[in-house]
């Protein structure tokens, strides 16, 4: 299921699954995308490959082993066909799972464990690869579940929502855990601010941008109540939208008191 293009390459894959008799005799193919007519497609590369396919499954004399299926509109449909074709999907729905030993998959998949790596650019080879599997599992049924059992364990392990979040957090909370100060702790002074002298002005004036707005707002955040990184994250949060009109007005302030003890910024922290 992909657009039909050369980088996605249905058409080899179809032509791959042509030529292999043993495949053949296993497996029909299916596949989903593009139009069935290239003058329904008003792209170039999408309307010669779709030549090209009408033009293999005359070659190979493939009607009857083959079907083609348009590209859906309906979301439901969709998600029902992707479910099946999807690396990480198949593997979670327990299909034994052939991928790309290029990029992502080839992490996704340990190969010979949770589902098989085959090569993109030898076709004959990647074609035997899913053919001797499958004449394996039609002597040695258990072998097909071995490996759909072996896909949903790799990827509960390893790649579920909730995984990818946690991690996502923890690395957050780390990083931000070095430069959160000890609520007993002095605060450390701010940062010293850019004066603008203005030829109209007879005082200088200084100029606010996002980030010290930001490692002011933090530090009076952290001398009111000791607090949690998380809490801390969360109420800056909350005020990321007072925090952008301040930037999107490049507010200037004249001198005067330390910023972390001004009024200008307290309202903003109320």
């Amino acid at each position: 299921m992909a657009r039909l293009d050369v980088v996605n390459n249905l058409t080899g894959l179809t032509e791959w699954y042509g030529k292999n008799k043993r495949l053949r005799n296993s497996v029909n193919l299916d596949i989903v995308g593009a139009f069935f007519e290239s003058s329904k497609s008003k792209d170039r590369e999408e309307m010669s490959e779709i030549i090209k396919m009408h033009s293999l499954i005359e070659k190979y004399q493939l009607k009857g082993q083959f079907r083609w299926i348009a590209a859906q509109s309906d979301r439901n449909r969709n998600g029902e066909l992707y479910r099946c074709i999807v690396d990480t999907k198949a593997m979670n729905c327990g299909l034994p799972t052939f991928a790309t030993n290029q990029g992502g998959p080839a992490e996704i998949i340990v190969d010979g464990v949770s589902g098989f790596h085959i090569d993109p650019n030898n076709g004959d080879k990647s074609s035997n690869k899913i053919a001797d599997f499958l004449e394996n599992c039609r002597e040695n049924p258990q072998l097909w579940d071995k490996f759909s059992m072996e896909g949903m364990k790799r990827i509960n392990e390893c790649y579920t929502w909730k995984i990818y979040a946690d991690r996502s957090l923890n690395m957050r909370c780390m990083n931000l855990a070095k430069s959160v100060p000890n609520a007993n702790d002095e605060p450390p002074p701010p940062p010293p601010m850019p004066k603008l002298m203005a030829k109209t002005l007879s005082k200088p004036i200084y100029i606010i941008d996002v980030y010290v707005i930001v490692q002011t707002l933090f530090m009076i955040q952290c001398q009111k109540v000791a607090v949690s990184v998380t809490e801390v994250i969360w109420s800056l949060m909350v005020k990321l939208s007072k925090i952008q009109r301040l930037s999107e007005c490049a507010c200037e302030v004249s001198t005067g008191p330390d910023l972390a003890d001004s009024s200008f910024l307290k309202e903003f922290i109320m």
